[in-house]
Protein backbone atom coordinates (compact mmCIF):
# COMPACT_ATOMS: atom_id res chain seq x y z
CA UNK A 1 0.00 0.00 0.00
CA UNK A 2 2.50 2.50 0.81
CA UNK A 3 4.46 1.95 -2.24
CA UNK A 4 0.88 2.10 -4.19
CA UNK A 5 0.80 5.72 -2.02
CA UNK A 6 4.48 7.16 -3.49
CA UNK A 7 4.04 5.75 -6.92
CA UNK A 8 0.66 7.96 -7.25
CA UNK A 9 2.29 11.13 -5.74
CA UNK A 10 5.03 10.50 -7.81
CA UNK A 11 2.59 10.58 -10.88
CA UNK A 12 0.98 13.63 -9.74
CA UNK A 13 4.39 15.91 -9.12
CA UNK A 14 5.24 14.35 -12.87
CA UNK A 15 1.77 15.51 -14.46
CA UNK A 16 2.47 19.06 -12.90
CA UNK A 17 5.89 19.12 -14.04
CA UNK A 18 5.52 18.52 -17.72
CA UNK A 19 6.34 21.26 -20.10
CA UNK A 20 8.94 22.45 -17.85
CA UNK A 21 6.87 24.58 -15.96
CA UNK A 22 9.28 26.94 -13.66
CA UNK A 23 6.74 27.87 -11.05
CA UNK A 24 6.07 24.25 -10.20
CA UNK A 25 10.16 23.88 -10.53
CA UNK A 26 10.64 26.69 -7.77
CA UNK A 27 8.11 24.83 -5.44
CA UNK A 28 9.58 21.97 -5.28
CA UNK A 29 13.18 23.27 -4.80
CA UNK A 30 12.47 25.32 -2.10
CA UNK A 31 10.90 22.57 -0.18
CA UNK A 32 13.48 20.26 -1.31
CA UNK A 33 15.91 22.58 0.12
CA UNK A 34 14.70 22.46 3.75
CA UNK A 35 15.92 19.84 6.04
CA UNK A 36 13.03 18.37 6.25
CA UNK A 37 14.01 16.75 2.87
CA UNK A 38 15.77 14.50 4.14
CA UNK A 39 13.14 11.23 3.60
CA UNK A 40 12.54 12.75 0.15
CA UNK A 41 16.27 11.57 -1.15
CA UNK A 42 16.39 8.98 1.14
CA UNK A 43 13.41 6.84 -0.59
CA UNK A 44 14.56 8.17 -4.15
CA UNK A 45 18.21 6.53 -3.54
CA UNK A 46 16.81 3.36 -2.17
CA UNK A 47 14.10 3.34 -4.94
CA UNK A 48 17.15 2.74 -7.31
CA UNK A 49 19.36 0.63 -5.15
CA UNK A 50 15.95 -1.58 -5.44
CA UNK A 51 16.09 -1.42 -8.70
CA UNK A 52 20.02 -2.68 -8.71
CA UNK A 53 19.25 -5.50 -6.84
CA UNK A 54 16.54 -6.93 -8.95
CA UNK A 55 18.70 -6.59 -11.90
CA UNK A 56 20.97 -9.48 -9.75
CA UNK A 57 17.55 -11.55 -10.05
CA UNK A 58 17.10 -10.30 -13.54
CA UNK A 59 20.42 -11.71 -14.71
CA UNK A 60 19.71 -14.94 -13.48
CA UNK A 61 16.90 -15.28 -15.68
CA UNK A 62 18.81 -14.03 -18.46
CA UNK A 63 21.27 -17.08 -17.70
CA UNK A 64 17.85 -18.74 -17.68
CA UNK A 65 17.11 -18.00 -21.21
CA UNK A 66 20.40 -18.25 -22.86
CA UNK A 67 20.66 -21.63 -21.49
CA UNK A 68 17.82 -22.54 -22.78
CA UNK A 69 15.49 -23.92 -19.67
CA UNK A 70 13.59 -20.49 -19.54
CA UNK A 71 11.60 -19.63 -22.93
CA UNK A 72 11.16 -15.50 -23.90
CA UNK A 73 7.23 -16.44 -23.67
CA UNK A 74 8.01 -17.50 -20.23
CA UNK A 75 9.60 -14.51 -19.67
CA UNK A 76 6.77 -11.95 -20.84
CA UNK A 77 4.33 -13.87 -18.66
CA UNK A 78 6.26 -13.34 -15.35
CA UNK A 79 6.42 -9.73 -16.37
CA UNK A 80 2.99 -8.72 -16.83
CA UNK A 81 1.83 -10.52 -14.08
CA UNK A 82 3.65 -8.46 -12.00
CA UNK A 83 1.10 -5.84 -11.55
CA UNK A 84 3.00 -3.67 -13.91
CA UNK A 85 6.30 -3.55 -11.89
CA UNK A 86 5.32 -2.40 -9.19
CA UNK A 87 6.08 -4.67 -6.81
CA UNK A 88 9.58 -5.42 -8.29
CA UNK A 89 12.06 -4.89 -10.97
CA UNK A 90 12.04 -1.75 -13.14
CA UNK A 91 9.49 -1.83 -15.48
CA UNK A 92 8.44 0.75 -17.64
CA UNK A 93 5.31 1.68 -14.78
CA UNK A 94 7.97 1.10 -11.86
CA UNK A 95 8.62 3.60 -9.37
CA UNK A 96 12.49 3.74 -10.14
CA UNK A 97 11.27 4.80 -13.48
CA UNK A 98 8.93 7.31 -12.11
CA UNK A 99 11.25 8.46 -9.07
CA UNK A 100 13.73 9.50 -12.36
CA UNK A 101 11.58 10.82 -14.85
CA UNK A 102 10.20 13.17 -11.77
CA UNK A 103 13.87 14.20 -11.18
CA UNK A 104 14.76 14.83 -14.61
CA UNK A 105 11.94 16.91 -15.08
CA UNK A 106 12.78 19.06 -11.67
CA UNK A 107 16.24 19.98 -13.17
CA UNK A 108 14.87 20.70 -16.90
CA UNK A 109 15.56 23.48 -18.54
CA UNK A 110 18.92 23.72 -16.97
CA UNK A 111 17.38 24.50 -13.33
CA UNK A 112 20.75 24.84 -11.38
CA UNK A 113 19.26 25.16 -7.79
CA UNK A 114 17.68 21.58 -8.44
CA UNK A 115 20.71 20.03 -10.10
CA UNK A 116 22.96 21.12 -7.64
CA UNK A 117 20.54 19.41 -4.86
CA UNK A 118 20.49 16.37 -7.04
CA UNK A 119 24.15 15.27 -5.86
CA UNK A 120 24.28 17.17 -2.58
CA UNK A 121 21.96 17.98 -0.11
CA UNK A 122 24.13 20.16 2.25
CA UNK A 123 21.00 21.50 4.32
CA UNK A 124 20.19 17.77 5.53
CA UNK A 125 21.93 15.67 8.18
CA UNK A 126 22.57 13.16 5.27
CA UNK A 127 23.33 13.99 1.50
CA UNK A 128 22.56 11.29 -1.05
CA UNK A 129 24.43 11.96 -4.26
CA UNK A 130 21.31 10.35 -6.88
CA UNK A 131 24.16 11.26 -9.80
CA UNK A 132 26.29 8.90 -8.68
CA UNK A 133 23.43 6.14 -8.03
CA UNK A 134 22.28 6.83 -11.95
CA UNK A 135 25.50 6.24 -12.92
CA UNK A 136 25.51 2.85 -10.31
CA UNK A 137 22.07 1.39 -12.79
CA UNK A 138 23.84 2.47 -15.69
CA UNK A 139 27.06 0.23 -14.62
CA UNK A 140 24.91 -2.58 -13.71
CA UNK A 141 22.86 -2.90 -16.72
CA UNK A 142 25.30 -2.50 -19.22
CA UNK A 143 26.68 -6.29 -19.11
CA UNK A 144 23.23 -7.28 -19.40
CA UNK A 145 21.77 -4.97 -22.28
CA UNK A 146 22.55 -7.34 -25.04
CA UNK A 147 21.48 -10.34 -23.78
CA UNK A 148 17.93 -8.79 -22.97
CA UNK A 149 17.38 -7.07 -26.18
CA UNK A 150 18.60 -10.47 -27.90
CA UNK A 151 15.15 -11.53 -26.40
CA UNK A 152 13.53 -8.90 -27.36
CA UNK A 153 12.98 -7.33 -23.48
CA UNK A 154 13.09 -3.30 -23.51
CA UNK A 155 12.48 -2.96 -19.59
CA UNK A 156 16.35 -3.28 -19.17
CA UNK A 157 16.91 -0.92 -22.17
CA UNK A 158 14.17 1.60 -20.92
CA UNK A 159 15.88 1.52 -17.47
CA UNK A 160 18.93 2.68 -18.86
CA UNK A 161 17.45 5.28 -21.08
CA UNK A 162 15.74 6.92 -18.18
CA UNK A 163 19.21 7.02 -16.43
CA UNK A 164 20.89 8.79 -19.16
CA UNK A 165 18.36 11.14 -19.60
CA UNK A 166 18.36 12.14 -15.88
CA UNK A 167 22.46 12.33 -16.13
CA UNK A 168 22.16 14.13 -18.80
CA UNK A 169 19.79 16.93 -17.58
CA UNK A 170 21.58 17.06 -14.06
CA UNK A 171 24.66 18.42 -16.37
CA UNK A 172 23.20 20.73 -19.04
CA UNK A 173 23.83 24.50 -18.90
CA UNK A 174 26.65 23.27 -18.13
CA UNK A 175 26.87 22.27 -14.55
CA UNK A 176 30.38 21.99 -13.65
CA UNK A 177 29.99 20.33 -10.50
CA UNK A 178 27.75 17.41 -11.22
CA UNK A 179 30.08 17.18 -14.73
CA UNK A 180 33.13 17.22 -12.19
CA UNK A 181 31.09 14.06 -10.27
CA UNK A 182 30.25 12.49 -13.38
CA UNK A 183 33.93 12.26 -14.46
CA UNK A 184 34.73 10.97 -11.66
CA UNK A 185 32.42 7.44 -11.76
CA UNK A 186 32.87 4.84 -14.24
CA UNK A 187 29.89 6.20 -16.52
CA UNK A 188 32.58 6.72 -19.34
CA UNK A 189 34.00 3.25 -19.00
CA UNK A 190 30.21 1.80 -19.25
CA UNK A 191 29.57 4.01 -22.47
CA UNK A 192 32.97 2.87 -23.57
CA UNK A 193 31.63 -1.02 -22.93
CA UNK A 194 28.46 -0.53 -24.52
CA UNK A 195 29.64 0.89 -27.94
CA UNK A 196 31.66 -2.61 -28.42
CA UNK A 197 28.97 -4.68 -27.32
CA UNK A 198 25.48 -3.73 -28.55
CA UNK A 199 25.71 -4.28 -32.20
CA UNK A 200 22.90 -4.22 -34.47
CA UNK A 201 21.31 -7.49 -35.53
CA UNK A 202 19.57 -8.75 -38.50
CA UNK A 203 15.93 -8.84 -37.75
CA UNK A 204 13.37 -11.31 -39.20
CA UNK A 205 11.21 -8.66 -40.70
CA UNK A 206 10.85 -4.74 -40.36
CA UNK A 207 7.98 -5.71 -38.17
CA UNK A 208 9.74 -7.56 -34.95
CA UNK A 209 8.88 -4.90 -32.81
CA UNK A 210 8.82 -5.24 -29.15
CA UNK A 211 5.10 -6.03 -27.73
CA UNK A 212 4.28 -2.49 -25.65
CA UNK A 213 6.81 -0.21 -27.15
CA UNK A 214 6.16 0.04 -30.73
CA UNK A 215 10.45 -0.30 -31.36
CA UNK A 216 12.51 -3.04 -32.16
CA UNK A 217 15.63 -4.39 -30.43
CA UNK A 218 18.13 -2.29 -33.14
CA UNK A 219 15.66 1.18 -32.15
CA UNK A 220 16.66 0.69 -28.61
CA UNK A 221 20.13 0.11 -29.45
CA UNK A 222 20.61 3.33 -30.97
CA UNK A 223 18.36 5.19 -28.43
CA UNK A 224 20.63 3.82 -25.91
CA UNK A 225 24.11 4.74 -27.63
CA UNK A 226 22.50 8.26 -28.62
CA UNK A 227 21.29 8.95 -24.99
CA UNK A 228 24.48 7.99 -23.53
CA UNK A 229 26.83 10.68 -26.39
CA UNK A 230 24.14 13.22 -25.34
CA UNK A 231 25.93 13.17 -21.99
CA UNK A 232 29.11 13.21 -22.71
CA UNK A 233 28.45 16.17 -25.48
CA UNK A 234 26.65 17.74 -22.36
CA UNK A 235 30.16 17.48 -20.73
CA UNK A 236 31.86 18.66 -23.34
CA UNK A 237 29.34 21.76 -23.39
CA UNK A 238 31.26 25.61 -22.81
CA UNK A 239 34.21 23.77 -21.91
CA UNK A 240 37.44 25.89 -22.21
CA UNK A 241 39.61 23.78 -20.35
CA UNK A 242 41.56 20.86 -22.45
CA UNK A 243 41.83 18.94 -19.42
CA UNK A 244 38.14 17.32 -19.52
CA UNK A 245 38.04 16.47 -23.65
CA UNK A 246 42.01 14.68 -22.78
CA UNK A 247 40.42 12.79 -19.81
CA UNK A 248 37.42 11.58 -21.59
CA UNK A 249 39.64 10.45 -24.51
CA UNK A 250 41.30 8.15 -22.03
CA UNK A 251 37.95 6.33 -21.19
CA UNK A 252 36.71 5.76 -24.95
CA UNK A 253 38.27 3.75 -27.71
CA UNK A 254 37.09 5.53 -30.53
CA UNK A 255 37.43 3.23 -33.32
CA UNK A 256 34.24 2.03 -31.72
CA UNK A 257 32.62 5.52 -32.25
CA UNK A 258 34.45 5.55 -35.88
CA UNK A 259 32.64 2.09 -36.51
CA UNK A 260 29.79 2.97 -35.71
CA UNK A 261 29.77 6.43 -37.92
CA UNK A 262 30.38 4.26 -40.70
CA UNK A 263 27.47 2.19 -40.19
CA UNK A 264 25.17 4.63 -39.76
CA UNK A 265 26.70 6.52 -43.18
CA UNK A 266 26.02 3.16 -45.00
CA UNK A 267 22.48 2.90 -43.77
CA UNK A 268 21.92 6.07 -44.87
CA UNK A 269 23.65 5.96 -48.39
CA UNK A 270 26.41 8.72 -47.86
CA UNK A 271 29.22 6.15 -47.98
CA UNK A 272 29.76 3.15 -48.83
CA UNK A 273 30.41 -0.29 -46.87
CA UNK A 274 34.55 1.00 -46.78
CA UNK A 275 33.69 3.84 -45.49
CA UNK A 276 34.23 6.10 -48.27
CA UNK A 277 31.81 8.46 -49.23
CA UNK A 278 29.38 7.78 -52.31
Amino acid sequence: PDQVVQVNAVRLLLALLQGGCRKVQRTACEWLRGPHSTMFFLHCRDAIDGAIESLKEYKRTLKKLTRGTMTAEDRQEEAEGAEEGLQLGFGRHSLVMLIMRMLQLTMEGQYSPMQDLFSLQPQNTASYDLLTKCVEVVEAAQPLLADSLSFNDADLAGLTLQACETISESIQGPNRGNAKILLATNFLAAVNRSFSSLRYVSLPSRNDKIRGWDLTSNDLRCWIKTSMLSCCLAMLEAVKDPRLPTQMLEFFELHNIAEEMTANGVLLGLVDAQGFFA
